[in-house]
């Protein structure tokens, strides 16, 4: 299983061998070079708690290393953003990893997070800042695999993915903190049930009704924070209420639920459905991103529309796919509101000491070639092994 260490240490190894490598003049690889290609060579419920009215109420807006398992720590193109490098994003994401653990576990054991909590929001403000300047390696990190017990990246993801959102709805920066720091405390409640969720099946009806009674549980931790915006345990409260009223734990309806649970919940579903689980194995992006569209009644038109542009669906970063051209690769950038134009690295050759010679292509500046398909798994493993 491929571990988030192992993938620091592919982190280190290449940035070591990138200092190793001489500089290639400036004309190497140009031949046959279609529009938009930059060729290159890379190494390889139970009731609801007494109180009422701050969690009912709604809240107003404020203002390639490696191909084996599958897994390539993709370089995606550095000059389009003066943001954090590919490693930088890196190691932040796995640093917030390593908070999230600390601070899950502490409630896990009924232990104080004495001010823990002032960590959420610098946290989410770094990612905002970043996402802020579009930058694709922030983006490119919920395709990583995750840690054996997956909510821990599942938090992270969602918080990403819910300020891209965000950001497309036109949110500022203030409010784009407050929606990060939501998602990622949104499922705090859920280490109080880890022997459940962490089931290698689907759950049975019982059990999901027992895990329902994490959103009380998330309620009265996050409520206990001094640090962060008060109206955070309110989401969390709601975060499982439903446009319909169909949702727990009150079956609100409407503009009867915050907006920012909206947001949070249709990330939820893409990253969840994304991923493999013990009992299942991930789905391909196109059919995650139809999950997101059967739920536009929950998040409305605009933040559908947001949620396809700003993260690029059906070609997210990190999928594979096959080009008109009859080449393989790897999405690896965006083309903000040009879902189908992603920037895709093309993987010529992988040879046996794990280098690869590539190239990038900008299906934008190249209107002759365009995404035929995924690829498919026996592809995909070809292209791998």
């Amino acid at each position: 299983m491929v571990r988030m260490s192992d993938i620091l240490k592919k982190v280190e190894q290449r940035k070591l061998e990138g200092n190793k490598r001489p500089q290639e003049p400036d004309n190497a690889h140009q031949e046959n070079t279609p529009a938009g290609a930059t060729p290159s060579v890379t190494p390889a419920s139970s009731q609801p708690p007494s109180r009422e009215d701050p969690r009912t109420a709604h809240s107003r807006q404020s203002e390639p290393m490696n191909f084996k398992h599958g897994l390539r720590i993709s370089r995606p193109v550095l000059d389009r953003t003066s943001g954090m490098s590919n490693e930088e994003a890196i190691h932040l994401y796995i640093k917030v990893i390593e908070f999230v653990k600390n601070l899950y576990n502490k409630i896990k054991n009924n232990i104080s997070p004495i001010e823990d909590d002032k960590e959420v929001p610098l946290f989410m403000e770094q990612f905002a800042d970043q996402q802020l300047l579009n930058n694709d390696n922030i983006v490119g990190l919920i395709s990583l695999p995750s840690e054996k017990d997956y909510i821990y990246n599942h938090a992270i993801n969602v918080a990403i993915i819910s300020i891209e959102v965000g950001i497309g709805m036109g949110y500022k920066k203030p409010e784009l903190v407050d929606l990060g720091s939501a998602a990622l405390l949104g499922d705090i409640g859920m280490v109080k049930y880890t022997d459940i969720y962490n089931q290698a099946r689907p759950l049975s009806e019982e059990e999901k009704e027992q895990i329902k009674n994490h959103t009380s549980v998330s309620f009265e931790v996050i409520e206990k924070f001094k640090n962060i915006n008060p109206r955070i345990a309110t989401i969390a409260y709601q975060l499982h209420e439903r446009q319909d009223g169909s949702g727990y734990p009150c079956g609100l309806k409407g503009d009867s639920i915050d907006e920012f649970v909206k947001i949070i919940s249709v990330a939820d579903i893409y990253d969840a459905l994304s991923h493999p689980r013990a009992y299942r194995e991930a789905i391909e992006p196109y059919q995650a991103l139809n999950s997101v569209i059967k739920a536009k009644e929950i998040l409305g038109p605009r933040g559908v529309r947001a949620f396809i542009e700003r993260l690029c669906c059906p070609y997210p970063i990190g999928c594979y796919v096959k080009l008109s051209s009859g080449e393989k690769g790897m999405v690896i950038g965006r083309n903000i509101g040009e879902a189908f134009k992603p920037i895709v690295e093309i993987i010529y050759n992988v040879n046996k000491d794990g280098s690869e010679m590539t190239r990038i292509i900008d299906l934008k500046k190249a209107p002759t070639v365009y995404i035929k398909d995924y690829l498919t798994k026996s592809e995909l493993k070809d292209l791998m092994y």
